[in-house]
């Protein structure tokens, strides 16, 4: 019982200091902008802190200012998106993420956001996946990435893709997505087997086929579900390959 009011008093103690911490930089990063209002650097890093405290509205005012003064700048533009994202703002969202993966193409992150934000705001689903394809060529082992992906491809009736990348999104997480795909992987598979059969397999091709198929979606990786997917995200880190912020928010798939 001690020990547990002391690691509570103990958090308490950890949050209020963190959160000092975090206003005597905005006060620092405030007066420093007072002296030179087109420090892009002190705009830059005043969107991150304020973005850490998921106060997103100020963080985005922050970040605009930024990027006005410095419009292809990648940290700007990434931060930019980012709180247009956390805002649900995805066609705005689109035009950063865009901008960020053009200046860093080999940062996956920005490729996976312009992906994300594109097919978000009801954009061109088939520019998403390339831009998931580019995100998986630089890293293949984030299973968000993949569950993106498979949803997309299955938008695009390329349904043997999307069961592979489900999988895929299973395997490197399956405390997130197995319950959350399953059904899906089913439904895909079923769809599958009616395609081969109306392109007029062999029996035996067919039998064995559906079997494998059957195999992977009922495996104990996948877990049995009787949830319908939704395609969207609970819960996703901002993301950060290059030191950027990390945090967990508002969106996964």
């Amino acid at each position: 019982m001690l020990l547990e009011r002391w690691n509570k008093d103990d958090a308490k103690r950890a949050l209020s200091d963190k959160d000092k911490i975090y206003q005597q930089v905005v006060e620092l990063l405030t007066k420093v902008l007072k002296v030179d209002s087109k420090d892009i650097e002190a705009h830059q890093k005043l969107c991150d802190v304020i973005l850490r405290r998921k106060t997103y509205k100020k963080a985005y005012a922050a970040c605009a200012h930024a990027a006005r003064l410095d419009p292809y700048h990648f940290r700007t533009q990434y931060y930019r998106g980012t709180t247009l994202r956390l805002l649900e703002k995805y066609h705005e969202a689109v035009e950063s993420f865009e901008i960020a993966a053009t200046l860093e193409p080999k940062n996956p992150s920005a490729q996976f956001f312009y992906g994300q934000s594109l097919a978000r705001s009801g954009g061109d689903i088939n520019l998403a996946i390339e831009a998931y394809n580019r995100s998986l060529q630089l890293q293949d082992n984030d299973g968000r990435v993949h569950a993106h992906m498979g949803v997309a491809l299955a938008e695009v009736d390329r349904n043997e893709e999307a069961i592979d990348h489900l999988e895929k999104a299973i395997l490197r997480d399956p405390e997130t997505y197995r319950h959350k795909y399953n059904q899906l992987i089913r439904d895909l598979t079923k769809i599958v087997i009616a395609e081969r059969e109306l392109d007029g397999f062999d029996e035996d091709e067919l039998i064995e086929f559906e079997a494998n198929l059957k195999e992977k979606s009922e495996s104990p990786v996948g877990g049995v579900s009787d949830e319908s997917p939704d395609g969207e995200h609970t819960d996703e880190s901002l993301d950060d390959e290059q030191g950027l912020v990390q945090d967990e928010t508002a969106d996964e798939l």
